[in-house]
Parts: C-alpha cells; sequence; structure tokens
C-alpha cells in the first residue's frame, strides 16, 4: 500500500474533494500502521485523523468504517505485532511479548482510542476491538500455555496484567478456542 502524505488530507467538508473515502481511509490506515511500528504522529496529525474519521462517518462509508478498522487495518497492525513475536523462541518470546504487550497497553492502545475516537458508542468501543484483536490474533496464534507452563517461574508480571485486562475486558465476546 502506497503511504500518503498525512498533512495533505482535507480536514473540513469544504475543502474535501468529491471521492475522498479512498484517501481518507487510507490516511487512517497509514497512520495506524505508523503507530504500530512504534513511530508518533504528527504535530496536529491526531486533529487531522479524528476530523477523517469524523467525515467518513457521515459520509457513505460510515457504516462500514468500524468493519474495516476491525478486520483491515487492526489486523495488519496485530500481525506485525504477532511476526515480530515469533521471531524469538521459548522464555526470550515470553520477555517480547511481555514488552510488546507494555508498547501496546501504553502506547498503541491510546492512540488507537484518540484516532478513531469518532468510532466510540458503537457496538464495541475502539478499546475493546483492539483488546478483542490482540487476543484473538496475536495470544491465540501462540503457545501461550506452554510457554508459561514452561516458565512459570519467570512469568513477567506484564504477563499476569495482560492476562487480566483480556479477561475483564473482553468478556462481551467469546473466547475462539480454550485457551484463555
Amino acid at each position: 500500500m502506497d503511504r500518503l502524505d498525512l498533512h495533505s488530507a482535507p480536514s473540513t467538508a469544504e475543502s474535501i474533494p468529491k471521492d475522498p473515502s479512498t484517501a481518507l481511509t487510507n490516511n487512517i490506515c497509514a497512520a495506524v500502521v505508523k503507530v504500530f511500528k512504534g513511530e508518533e504522529l504528527q504535530l496536529n496529525e491526531l486533529y487531522s485523523l479524528n476530523e477523517n474519521t469524523r467525515w467518513l462517518l457521515r459520509s457513505d462509508m460510515g457504516y462500514f468504517i468500524k468493519d474495516y478498522f476491525q478486520n483491515h487495518i487492526l489486523t495488519k497492525g496485530l500481525t506485525m505485532i504477532l511476526d515480530e513475536i515469533q521471531k524469538h523462541e521459548d522464555e526470550k518470546q515470553l520477555f517480547i511479548l511481555a514488552e510488546i504487550w507494555d508498547r501496546f497497553f501504553t502506547e498503541i492502545l491510546p492512540t488507537l482510542q484518540a484516532i478513531l475516537y469518532p468510532l466510540q458508542g458503537q457496538e464495541l468501543t475502539v478499546r475493546q476491538m483492539a483488546l478483542l484483536g490482540f487476543r484473538d490474533l496475536v495470544i491465540m496464534k501462540l503457545s501461550l500455555a506452554d510457554l508459561l507452563s514452561n516458565n512459570l517461574s519467570l512469568i513477567p508480571a506484564s504477563i499476569t496484567q495482560m492476562l487480566l485486562v483480556l479477561q475483564v475486558n473482553v468478556n462481551r465476546k467469546p473466547v475462539v478456542n480454550d485457551h484463555l
């Protein structure tokens, strides 16, 4: 996917071209990928992304934007996280998972919530979608039970926190299989 200049996206209805949905969606997608890579947003970029999301919600794309975030943009970012974790094995994988969870929970998740704030109030919040995605697309793809049982004395506090947060925050959706 080509990256768009994140400052060039219009932020008001008057300045939006006739068919901006694709450009605005790509703009939001590029920013979310950037966040998953650990890059910071530019000055005023959050405001622009927020306005882009609001505009998309009012457009014909409005009905689909939440699904697009959940099924495409979030999936892309979480797949990058899973790939990063799977580069390692055994106890190293456990510590990498703990580091990534810390980054996800303290940096990525709040930024996603800020970017997509206009989506709040939907059936699932951005936070719930992201946590469900982390559970289903990262945790469920790892052999977490083996990883934990082989390293009982080494389980970082972040892993305990992750399991508790995921259990408490995603109770609205059933676990895909019996791992958590």
